[in-house]
């Protein structure tokens, strides 16, 4: 029978470790400081993700704040280009359009082959070289101008141009009216100068023809005709006086006029004629 004595120190006496029980207690002792490394490193991951976090949402509401600021700029610059007067036209190397705004397509007509030449011409023509072409409709036509420039900015590997088109009807036809004036302006300076060179003979003429009336008898052959020269002279002198005063702009007197006189004066003045075609 044991006693309270011998039973406390058989529990509490120390036992000797063996070898492979302190390899494990090593091993153990190793796992938990890894542990508890990796612990620390798992929080100072933890740390870093949310830092990244962070950064990423930061970044991502830079991002969408940049996007709008574009989506801005480009409805805006998209705006403006609509509202041009001209059309604007994005030609390609091969120069086929990327870009058109609404007065671009209304003076192109479209895609057909009349505006594939104007794209192409554009091409081959020198940079700000302003080319006319006249656009058949419905409504009789119209005339636009067309000019390109290099894109600026653009990749030297993609060499694309810019068009301008431009309607210029009205301009032609001002041009035209304007050329109209300038040459009736000039036609009305060579009638007045006409008028005045055949004025000074015709009143010679006129002054000798009555010289010459006084000196031939009366109710002869050779008076009927000299009245009728005289008549002539006169019939001219009027016209070259209504020329006269037709480019001066004096203005325009009316007055009575005898219709069976003027009658009797225009057959008296054709009977001469009418007599030498057998009429």
């Amino acid at each position: 029978m044991h006693t309270i004595a011998q039973f406390d120190s058989n529990l509490f006496s120390p036992q000797v470790l063996q070898p492979a029980e302190g390899v494990l207690s090593e091993a153990f002792s190793s796992f938990i400081s890894a542990a508890n490394t990796l612990e620390r490193s798992y929080s100072d991951l933890q740390e870093e993700v949310g830092r990244l976090r962070l950064e990423l949402q930061e970044s991502n509401c830079d991002l969408e704040r940049s996007l709008r600021e574009n989506a801005r700029m480009s409805n805006w610059l998209s705006g403006i280009v609509e509202s041009l007067p001209c059309g604007v036209i994005v030609l390609d190397e091969a120069g086929a359009p990327k870009l058109r705004n609404q007065e671009a397509m209304r003076l192109t007509a479209g895609t057909d082959a009349r505006s594939m030449r104007i794209f192409s011409d554009a091409l081959r023509n020198a940079a700000d070289r302003e080319q006319e072409y006249e656009i058949p409709n419905a409504k009789g036509g119209y005339a636009i101008s067309v000019r390109r420039a290099p894109l600026a900015g653009g990749s030297t590997l993609q060499k694309e141009s810019v068009i301008i088109v431009r309607e210029i009807t009205e301009q032609k036809r001002l041009e035209k009216e304007r050329e109209k004036n300038r040459k009736m302006q000039a036609l009305a300076e060579i009638s007045a100068m006409l008028a005045h060179e055949i004025r000074n003979p015709l009143a010679s003429m006129e002054l000798f023809a009555s010289l010459l009336g006084d000196s031939l008898p009366h109710q002869s052959e050779e008076s009927e005709w000299l009245q009728q020269i005289q008549a002539g002279l006169r019939l001219l002198s009027a016209t070259v006086n209504n020329v006269l005063q037709f480019y001066s702009e004096v203005r325009v007197q009316l007055f009575p006029v005898q219709l069976s006189d003027l009658i009797k004066t225009t057959i008296s003045l054709l009977n001469p004629i009418a007599r030498q075609h057998q009429v």
